[in-house]
């Protein structure tokens, strides 16, 4: 039946139910075919289990506009006359209408022109199943605050469970109390719990829960007979068991039942729980308004989208993350995997145990950006008024998430003028860092510090200081990044601003290039060639690998303030001589003659020079066509007759949208057009501004993984969308424009003096796709960063930064945001240069954080270019340890035990100079050689013949592919011949890598040529350690420069083939290996904070390890070696460059460190 008036579409608004049928009735997967033919693209996800003739049809426009209406309006109209029968219309939190269609029906409604999609009902479960252990009885209520309690600080002791004891403080080991502030009831803050239904009698929430909704007709209404609602709402605002206690009865909960007695819902059925839930909240005024969904469906981005517009409706929105099993279909899923929780929502929880691990159960992934406390907590049991359930291993509720549910009330009290997203970055920045196996999900534990057991802080946040990063005055013009030096790590360069050019400003002509040493330190050259004033008064300028030698060159696109048109349009690229000494010089120039211009005859070449110093013109490089050579694209549609079509229209999708340059690689380019699918180039001209300006960013990365350059636009006015033209390798592109409508709205945001939002592409979680990041916004709390999905999609989140001074630096005008690799680990890092002092560098950590460093940009070196070791030993034939260290000064110096297995050495003495790097072996006939690597990266060895005797001259060795060795290590082979591992860096960075050589006979001094070794994924290895299994095979461990650790060994004792390289998860900057007495290898490594670290295998010749223990702090270089008797002995070298040793003790354990001496060694 049809209860809604034909022109009546403030159903939503008036807070009527939809009517769903009873019994639902359940259809094979197979639905109608999905046609392209002029028809809405039909969602039906394989597998799912699907509401027979059941769909939800999505129209064009955003929710709550007067324009959606009236396209809901005439939909509906459209829908009607073909015999259609509407369930339900949504103009609120999605511009949709529920309706039965047949197969003759939905074709029709989907040949609507006003529809944007249209998607299957289907039946969808709870985030997590409720099962598991037995109800408790009731248990005595503890003191905690209520009606009549007086205001202030309390604290329950013990704590009512150890979920509140943990959420109080910020670190173990617990203290079985909860600190909580006691209130007085003032104005109301809502918590609508869309889940299973609310036991409103039970002793924990009797009196707290005020009318709600249900769309479950089997006649409990709002009751809960599932379980997971009522301990959500417990763990969220109970009496004794909820996090806001201490608000009492000011915080109300509301129960949206969804979910059956056995935990099943529909799409349809969420969307109406989602629009009861906003019309509450912003018609009828019940707020602030918290929503705790618990659901979860594969991807669904009718669901999606609704979720985000309940947030950007202003309702406090919390996504349950999954909590699933560990066997069988409800296997452990990665959240961004599913709906809502793809969705981009800053606040999707996940759950720990009282150990601050995150539960095997749990849901893991970058979509999961806050973790809570659950297994072993106590909850409310829907069964009785005065049921308790402990949620152990096997209960795979979700009701975790109400802590997180809880938090948002009590931070909406504290803080009553901040919005949404203030709220929840307030609860990203005070969770706390501090959990294990997060499996790529963000290491957030939720955190409450104002419970009375701690100082408590400002009522408002005060402003951020800003770092000492620079001086104000030393702000610079542009900068642009690329990889100028070709070792794989992005560099940046510093140009006059262009409307300054010709005032002698802070570069006077000259061009700065900044190369990375991949610790957040930068060492700068400054020239100025001819070009430098070309690049400075360039209108344009991008970066890109042109000419196809390994390094980014620039190109310098209409000079600003010029008329000729030849001026205007010449695009000059220069190259860096690939080196970090080096500026840039000119290469070649195009004018508007080397593309066959001829005015106004409509050539490509002619628009893109007419077009070069528009205000709306825009530019990006980027390897388009897959031959290494990067090309130019103008995106800037036609505007002169004769034009195919009206050129600005922008219905128009046929077009010529734009001239493409492709480089032929000598700094020459041919032109050609570019039509898109959609009218992508009118979208980058902003015309929809009223301010007449064009606030699009342009970027070229690859977004979809296939190793072609796509092109995206970010801050386009009013958008809700994020648009992508995906290269299709052959000149063509394909267009998407997914609705992504919290983030578009963010990189929307005028900033500081109308500063518009700045935005950096790199791949943040290394998953082979690159992500867009926003800044710019002083307020903002993290760093808003879409992760591409590969087909268009994104997902939102928001990654913190360790240090929140990078929100005030991006602020700046004249500041840098550029996305690159800076420290070569295949994550997407972010610099800011702004000052000529220091550059903030926020590396990525892969899981939702930032680390945010500020070295030195410096004339010269502020950090050594060949990490390597400066610390080696070996047991010579005697059985006396010989130890190598190189000095300050890159002296070479050698000790030796004072006899076999002692813990004293002998004086120091000299034996060599001008070396970086050390590594030694003894031989099969007990004489140790030594190798070494010098402040070049040319290689040497020397042979020790006796513990006594003096070396012999050093013997220069050939270096791989002519690199610089950065790093050197050697083992023995079961036959006694020496292996030799060398990491290498090259001018032209494919010729880097890891390589290995081993001599042609044991002993011999003879060598075979080098070759590289495992794949050239980790052909960035900056730092090598090797050693010999119990089985006679060598094993490698390698650490890239992002500082992450790999090995890889022989198949067999003494072959030439490897293994794959694995992953041993650690950030460290040193390694030694070593053999114990029985076999197994054990590693040690150093890490930024001077730790030191050791794991070992499991077994000798294992492939399992033990995970990684602390031994202790300030070792910057380490060594290790086996003594005679067994005793594994470890060698230091502090941050201070004094030289350490401890040995392993007979009885088990180490013996405490004891110092070797001088000389002063290099850190």
């Amino acid at each position: 039946m049809n209860r809604f008036a034909r022109t009546t579409i403030a159903i939503a608004a008036a807070g009527l139910l939809a009517t769903f049928p009873s019994g639902l009735a359940i259809a094979a997967p197979e639905v109608p075919p999905t046609r392209s033919d002029g028809l809405a693209p039909l969602i039906s996800p394989p597998g799912a289990t699907l509401v027979k003739d059941h769909y939800v049809v999505v129209l064009k426009g955003d929710p709550g506009t007067d324009s959606a209406r009236q396209s809901l309006t005439e939909a509906l109209d459209h829908a009607r006359d073909i015999g259609v029968s509407i369930d339900a219309p949504y103009d609120r939190v999605a511009n949709a209408y529920v309706a039965t269609l047949t197969a003759s029906q939905l074709e029709q409604v989907r040949a609507d022109p006003a529809v944007a999609h249209v998607e299957a009902d289907r039946l969808i479960s709870a985030a997590a199943a409720a099962r598991g252990a037995p109800p408790r009885a009731a248990e005595p209520v503890y003191k905690t605050g209520n009606a009549s309690a007086t205001a202030g600080f309390d604290v329950d002791a013990p704590a009512p469970s150890w979920g509140l004891d943990r959420i109080d403080q910020p670190a173990l080991p617990l203290d079985n109390e909860y600190h909580f502030e006691v209130v007085n009831p003032s104005a109301n803050i809502t918590i609508y719990v869309m889940d299973s239904g609310i036991n409103s009698t039970h002793n924990e929430l009797s009196g707290k829960v005020d009318t709600g909704m249900t769309n479950v007709f089997d006649g409990r209404g709002t009751q809960d007979c599932y379980g997971i609602g009522t301990a959500a709402a417990s763990l969220a605002a109970g009496r004794t068991l909820g996090v806001a206690k201490g608000l009492q009865d000011s915080v109300r909960l509301r129960s949206v039942r969804v979910i059956d007695c056995e935990g099943r819902t529909t799409l349809a059925q969420i969307l109406d729980g989602y629009s009861w839930i906003e019309v509450r909240a912003n018609i009828h005024n019940v707020k602030p308004a918290v929503a705790f969904t618990g659901f979860r469906t594969s991807a669904s981005p009718t669901l999606d989208n609704a979720t985000r517009n309940l947030r950007a409706a202003g309702v406090h929105t919390v996504v349950a993350g999954v909590n699933f099993g560990t066997t069988g279909p409800l296997a452990t899923q990665n959240n961004c995997d599913l709906s809502p929780q793809r969705a981009g929502l800053p606040l999707v929880v996940g759950y720990t145990g009282s150990n601050d691990s995150r539960i095997t159960n749990s849901g893991w992934g970058p979509c999961t950006t806050l973790l809570s406390p659950q297994l072993g907590t106590k909850a409310a049991l829907h069964t009785s008024n005065s049921a308790t359930i402990v949620l152990s291993q096997d209960d795979l509720r979700t009701a975790g998430a109400g802590y997180v549910a809880g938090v948002v009330a009590m931070q909406i009290h504290r803080h009553p003028t901040f919005t949404v997203q203030q709220i929840e970055g307030a609860i990203l920045n005070e969770a706390k860092p501090v959990v294990t196996n997060t499996n790529g999900t963000s290491n957030r534990l939720v955190h409450w510090p104002y419970g009375g057991n701690a100082e408590p802080e400002p009522e408002e946040p005060e402003e951020p200081e800003e770092p000492e990063w620079g001086p104000a005055e030393a702000e610079l013009g542009r900068s642009v990044s690329g990889d100028f030096d070709g070792d794989g790590m992005t560099d940046f360069a510093l140009t006059d601003d262009a409307p300054a050019c010709n005032q002698g400003d802070e570069f006077n002509g000259q061009n700065v290039v900044a190369t990375t040493r991949g610790q957040g330190g930068f060492k700068i050259a400054r020239g100025s060639p001819p070009f430098a004033a070309t690049i400075n008064c360039a209108k344009h300028l991008i970066t890109g690998d042109f000419n196809g030698d390994g390094t980014d060159d620039v190109a310098a696109i209409g000079r600003s303030g010029c008329t000729a048109q030849c001026d205007q349009g010449a695009v000059m690229t220069a190259s860096t001589n690939g080196n970090d000494d080096s500026v840039f010089y000119a290469v070649d120039g195009v004018t508007p003659s080397d593309v066959g211009f001829v005015p106004n005859d409509q050539s490509p070449g002619d628009h893109f020079f007419r077009k070069a110093i528009d205000e709306r013109s825009r530019f990006v490089a980027g390897n388009f066509n897959g031959d290494e050579k990067d090309d130019i694209v103008m995106l800037h549609q036609p505007d002169v007759s004769p034009c195919p079509h009206p050129c600005n229209a922008p219905g128009d999708w046929h077009v010529y949208d734009g001239a493409l340059l492709t480089s032929t690689g000598n700094g020459k380019f041919t032109d050609s057009w570019i039509e898109f699918p959609q009218p992508f180039a009118y979208w980058s001209e902003d015309r929809a501004n009223p301010t007449g300006k064009n606030n699009i960013t342009v970027a070229a990365e690859d977004f979809d993984g296939d190793g072609y350059d796509d092109i995206v636009l970010t801050g386009g006015y009013g958008w809700h969308t994020q648009p992508v033209a995906f290269s299709n390798g052959n000149g063509t592109f394909s267009v998407s424009n997914a609705n992504l409508p919290g983030f578009a709205s963010l990189a929307q945001q005028p900033g500081q003096n109308g500063i518009k939002t700045k935005v950096a592409v790199g791949d943040f979680n290394k998953d082979g796709r690159a992500d867009i990041a926003l800044g710019g916004i002083q307020s903002w709390a993290n760093v808003p960063v879409a992760l591409s999905q590969g087909d268009g999609t994104f997902i939102q989140t928001g990654w913190t930064p360790s240090n929140s001074g990078i929100m005030l630096v991006a602020a700046k005008e004249k500041a840098g945001f550029l996305g690159g690799d800076f420290d070569g680990d295949g994550r997407g890092d972010i610099a800011q240069p702004h000052a000529f002092t220091r550059v903030p560098v926020s590396f990525s950590q892969g899981d939702g954080h930032f680390n945010t460093v500020a070295n030195c940009v410096c004339e010269a070196d502020a950090y050594p270019a060949h990490p390597g070791t400066s610390i080696a030993a070996s047991v010579g034939h005697d059985g006396r340890m010989r130890v190598f260290g190189v000095d300050q000064a890159e002296g070479v110096w050698h000790t030796r035990q004072v006899s076999t297995g002692s813990e004293t050495v002998a004086p120091w003495t000299p034996g060599g100079s001008n070396q970086r790097t050390v590594a030694s072996q003894a031989n099969a006939d007990g004489t140790v050689a030594l190798f070494a690597a010098d402040v070049s990266g040319k290689l040497f060895n020397v042979q020790h013949h006796d513990p006594t005797s003096n070396t012999q001259s050093w013997t220069p060795m050939a270096t791989p592919e002519d690199g610089r060795v950065t790093s050197v290590a050697v083992a023995r082979n079961a036959d006694g011949r020496l292996q030799l591992f060398a990491a290498t860096t090259h001018s032209t960075s494919t010729k880097a890598g890891v390589w290995t050589r081993r001599e042609t006979s044991a002993g011999s001094g003879t060598w075979s040529d080098w070759v590289r070794i495992g794949s050239t994924v980790y052909h960035k290895g900056r730092t090598v350690a090797a050693e010999t299994n119990a089985d006679g095979r060598i094993e490698l461990f390698v650490l890239n420069n992002g500082k992450q650790l790999h090995h890889l060994w022989q198949v067999a004792p003494g072959s030439e083939a490897w293994s794959d390289w694995t992953l041993m998860p650690h950030a460290l900057t040193s390694i030694a290996v070593a053999r114990n007495s029985d076999g197994r290898l054990e590693i040690f490594g150093t890490n930024d904070k001077t730790e030191l670290w050791q794991r070992w295998q499991t077994s000798p010749g294992s492939a399992t390890w033990s995970g990684w223990a602390l031994m202790g702090k300030n070792a910057r270089s380490v060594a290790a070696e086996t003594n005679a008797d067994g005793r594994i002995e470890l060698f230091s070298v502090t941050q201070y460059g004094t030289g350490w040793h401890r040995w392993q003790k007979p009885t088990g354990g180490w013996s405490n460190y004891k110092s070797l001496g001088n000389p002063h060694l290099r850190p």
